[in-house]
């Protein structure tokens, strides 16, 4: 048993500790880290309404584009606010947002045009209209990222 216990100790200490620290860096860590969260972002959608393999695909583009803020920040304040926004901004406008109708909007809105463009049944997160929606975000966060962190580095560079 004693043989079985050290046994068992160096090689998940060479394995998960020797390997991974010296095979994969900061760098790809982040990176697998992203695209798994965001992949299991979209899958966790598969059982909404008019779920397709394109909105699945737009909406791990759009995870990606929502774990980014908390990688920049370690913070996940951004990235719950964005979320937050597109759900209501697309709920309260009326468009159907991943596959579920819009109940009590301001408007009523009918999908007009191919559903690659307006994203079909789905919504527009399912669409082309949607991807430029999450490159809007993913653009103006990080602008908003630059800005504050500059005017932070600027408060500290006064008090030197």
């Amino acid at each position: 048993m004693l043989t079985f216990t050290f046994f068992h100790g160096y090689l998940f200490t060479n394995f998960y500790d020797g390997f991974t620290s010296n095979k994969i860096t900061k760098k790809q860590a982040i990176f697998i880290s992203l695209i798994v969260s965001s992949v299991l972002f979209g899958f966790a959608h598969f059982n909404n309404n008019n779920a397709s393999i394109v909105s699945l695909t737009m909406l791990t583009i759009n995870g990606i584009v929502w774990c980014i803020p908390f990688i920049l920040t370690k913070n996940l304040g951004l990235s719950i606010g964005l979320h937050l926004a597109w759900n209501f901004t697309q709920t309260t406008i009326g468009f159907t947002m991943s596959g579920n109708t819009s109940l009590n909007s301001l408007y009523n809105l009918e999908n007009v045009g191919s559903d690659i463009l307006t994203g079909g049944e789905y919504g527009p997160e399912a669409g082309i209209l949607g991807l430029i929606g999450f490159t809007s975000m993913l653009l103006l966060s990080i602008a908003y990222l630059n800005i504050t962190t500059n005017k932070k580095r600027d408060k500290k560079s006064e008090k030197l």
